[in-house]
């Protein structure tokens, strides 16, 4: 059954540390499903011990939990150096989000890094061989890496090269989260959905206007919510999808939970009518 939650940064928005009192607050609205954002103050970074206490905590309120790496991940860079530093940080998370109790760890696979003319082929051969070697340890650990898609301008804006990836490894460990606010700057929503069915394992759910990355709740800006149910419903989906949002001028913590329930709910509702 596909469940809607949201990334733990939209609920610390200090720097203070992930407490029981915010995933009860979650809680009460209406949430069981959190993304903890290691790649965001308060949990980045983060120690073993307090992952572990962070599993414990989700694990006595009923949370299930998901994960993201570090933004600071490059391992489609044409530089071995670079792929090769960024694999050892990726193997210490994937290990954390084990100890915190995640099943999924969503990743960037070139944060800020635009191809380089001539050697995306080198790129994307240095991704596959840097997977290659984290798909034991993954296997090790249960825990599953998600290529995220990304906006415009970098190897992983393309979903046919992270198909290329993902097939040619062919692990159940290896796969993809569609962002709806990056990917859909590059190609229609629906397309992508289509193309990459079966290889999911998560979504991050949010809207733009269309023209660049916003992080909006859905039915906040232009794309077609209807369309992306109906799509996702089609190829059998069954998976997360994470909310990010972001707290607005004037807006409160508990305005800002309340609308992201509201959306989910809504988009549950839509959901079922494809599941009699």
């Amino acid at each position: 059954m596909i469940q809607i939650g949201i990334r733990s940064c939209s609920v610390t928005l200090t720097d203070d540390s992930l407490t029981e009192s915010h995933l009860l607050l979650l809680k009460k609205i209406g949430f069981s499903l959190i993304e903890l954002s290691l790649n965001r103050p308060p949990l980045n970074p983060i120690t073993d011990k307090q992952c572990q206490s962070l599993r414990l905590l989700t694990e006595k309120l009923n949370f299930k939990c998901t994960a993201h790496a570090p933004d600071t991940i490059q391992l489609s860079s044409p530089d071995l150096e670079i792929v090769n530093s960024s694999q050892k940080v990726l193997e210490e998370y994937i290990h954390k989000a084990h100890l915190c109790g995640a099943r999924t760890l969503v990743f960037h696979a070139c944060s800020g890094l635009v191809p380089t003319p001539g050697k995306e082929d080198i790129s994307i051969k240095n991704l596959i061989n840097a997977l290659e070697y984290l798909v034991p340890i993954c296997e090790y650990e249960n825990v599953r890496l998600a290529i995220e898609t990304m906006v415009p301008g970098r190897i992983t804006s393309n979903i046919d090269n992270i198909l290329h990836c993902v097939n040619k490894l062919n692990s159940p460990f290896i796969g993809i989260c569609i962002d709806t606010n990056h990917i859909n700057l590059s190609l229609p929503l629906k397309e992508v959905i289509e193309k990459a069915a079966g290889k999911i394992f998560e979504f991050h759910i949010n809207d733009n206007h269309l023209k660049c990355e916003e992080h909006l709740l859905p039915f906040h800006g232009l794309i077609d919510w209807d369309e992306f149910t109906e799509t996702v419903c089609a190829i059998g989906f069954n998976g997360n999808m994470i909310m990010e949002p972001s707290l607005r001028l004037g807006e409160t913590l508990e305005a800002l939970l309340q609308n992201a329930e509201q959306v989910k709910k809504l988009l549950l509702e839509k959901i079922k009518k494809y599941f009699p």
